[in-house]
Formats: C-alpha cells, sequence, structure tokens
C-alpha cells in the first residue's frame, strides 16, 4: 500500500522517504504567528496539565490489583484510570494485565510517581520520564524501592491522556516480553528504524519497509538522497492498536509523533500512524514472519 507522496518540502519527504504522506491545509506553513509571549503560557500551561495528570495517575495505582479477578479488576481500572488514560489503552490494560500498571503485591504498593523530566515534543505531545516510588506498611520515611517509568501523554480532543506507558524494574530498563506475535514488538520495529536512521543506518532502516524496501515506494539511492539534509528524527511511539487479520497477514497500527530536525536546525513535527504487516501463512520466510514497516499516513503539526 503505497504511493507518490504530494509536493512537499525536503524535510516533510525525508521523515518517511517515500511512506504516503497525507497533508491537511494545516500542513502549510502559516503566515500568522503566534505571539512569543501567548505561545509561552500556553506551553506552560499544557506542561502544568500533563504533570497533573500523571501525578495523578500515580496516586491511583495502589487501587489498581492486578492480580484480582477480571471483573473486579477491570471496575477498578475504568473507576481510577478513566479520564487519565486514553480509552485505546485502557481497552488494552483490561483485556491483557500483563503490560498495564497498577500494583502486583500487597506490599510493597505503588505510592505516588515523582516526575524527573517532561519533554515537549510537539503542541499535542509531552513524553514523561520519572520513578514510581514503593512503599510499605513498615516504611517510616523514605522509599522501599523506585520502578522507572516513560509515560508519552498526547492530547485527546481537549484533554490531556496517557497514550503509552513503559515500566522498567528497579534498577533496571523497560521490560521486553520477548514475544513475536504482538503489537508491542510491532511497535519495537519503528523505535529501531528510527534509531537506525538516526546512526546514519540508512540501509538498515531501508530494509525494514517490507518487499526489501520497496514498500517505501522509493529506491535506495532514493531514501538515502531523502535523508541528506536530515539531522535527526526524534520519534515518540504510541501505544499499538490491536492486532487485526486478512489475507494470511497480521497487521498492527502504532501512532507516532516525530519531531525532524535539519542540518541548519530548522525543525518540522508530524503524527499519525504507521502500519506493520507480517506473515503467517505457510511457505513464509523467516523475514516476511517478521513485523515489516507496510504504509504509514502522517500529517504535519505545530513544532514545539
Amino acid at each position: 500500500m503505497t504511493g507518490s507522496n504530494p509536493t512537499i518540502s525536503g524535510l516533510a519527504a525525508a521523515v518517511l522517504a517515500g511512506g504516503i504522506l497525507v497533508l491537511t491545509p494545516a500542513c502549510q506553513r502559516s503566515t500568522q504567528k503566534a505571539s512569543a509571549p501567548d505561545s509561552v503560557a500556553v506551553a506552560r500551561e499544557d506542561s502544568a496539565s500533563v504533570r497533573s495528570v500523571v501525578l495523578t495517575f500515580g496516586t491511583r495505582l495502589k487501587q489498581v490489583s492486578l492480580l484480582a479477578p477480571d471483573s473486579a479488576r477491570a471496575r477498578a481500572m475504568q473507576a481510577q484510570y478513566r479520564g487519565l488514560v486514553a480509552p485505546a489503552l485502557l481497552e488494552q490494560w483490561i483485556a491483557d494485565p500483563r503490560h498495564a500498571a497498577g500494583r502486583v503485591t500487597s506490599s510493597p504498593w505503588p505510592d505516588h510517581i515523582e516526575i524527573g523530566s517532561i519533554a515537549r515534543k510537539s503542541t499535542r505531545v509531552y513524553l514523561v520520564d520519572g520513578e514510581i516510588v514503593e512503599r510499605t506498611s513498615a516504611d517510616s520515611a523514605g522509599a522501599s524501592g523506585r520502578i522507572p517509568v516513560r509515560i508519552a501523554v498526547w492530547k485527546v480532543g481537549r484533554a490531556w491522556m496517557i497514550q503509552n506507558y513503559e515500566q522498567g524494574q528497579a534498577g533496571a530498563g523497560t521490560v521486553d516480553n520477548g514475544e513475536d506475535d504482538t503489537p508491542e514488538r510491532a511497535a519495537a520495529v519503528i523505535r529501531a528504524y528510527y534509531d537506525a536512521i538516526n546512526a546514519g543506518r540508512f540501509e538498515k532502516a531501508y530494509l525494514m519497509w517490507e518487499s526489501d524496501g520497496a514498500a517505501s515506494g522509493k529506491s535506495m539511492i532514493e531514501f538515502l538522497n531523502g535523508y541528506a539534509q536530515t539531522k535527526s528524527v526524534d520519534a515518540t511511539i504510541g501505544t499499538p492498536g490491536p492486532m487485526g487479520a486478512a489475507a494470511g497477514s497480521r497487521y498492527v497500527d502504532v501512532p507516532v509523533h516525530l519531531l525532524a530536525t535539519t542540518a541548519k536546525g530548522g525543525r518540522e513535527a508530524f503524527s499519525g500512524t504507521i502500519t506493520l504487516r507480517r506473515s503467517v501463512v505457510d511457505g513464509a520466510t523467516a523475514k516476511q514472519r517478521t513485523w515489516q514497516i507496510y504504509s504509514a499516513k502522517l500529517k504535519k503539526e505545530p513544532a514545539a
């Protein structure tokens, strides 16, 4: 599912170097600019709203027992997380609590989240790094443990909600479940794709597109030239959608936010969806059975 792109800036073309890019009138460079004080005030207000969402969410973790019976756990998640967690992510947690946030033991329990940093990716996306602080009934002072978390908070309508949640272990990085046939593994391919681009390994990135790169709609040389003026692409990965099936294949849509920086320091932001596919038919090669980039639909938005 590929096609030629409309006429767009070199940087926009380079973001996916041939993936489908859906442009809207908002993609055109606006001649009207908000005054600097107004922009700063809006950013400050948005950052405060994001902080409030994460801190409130952190205080509610202990109210959700992930080991409770399915119906009780679902009710607790709906009661505690609704309005804080994006509906799609909340549905995934209810269906599969293995990747959900909550309490897994009676002691220690997650008491709150301490925010380390809040990074503004665009007018609609913030990335929050912090730690879950654990407590026990024996704690008189201090914490019994800390768990690193990375939380992507996106603007959904008029509300800020948690779109992606990655929790590690005390003293460790984020968890990799090691299973290939999951939406999470598909999302990991997108992370690896932009890691390769930022490392200058463009051939590796090109081959992550289906059909040995042909699904990008570009030849290898065209793909390389597309990134000639791009210094880096900062990718924020959202929660992947549910896995779909059709004609011996599995599909997953992964929401992304991209902030691309040119060699001259210019920046452009894009949000949308990247679709990955893997084959499950008899006779498929090992590579065909892995998640590969199938198509992409992005639209431009104001950069931070």
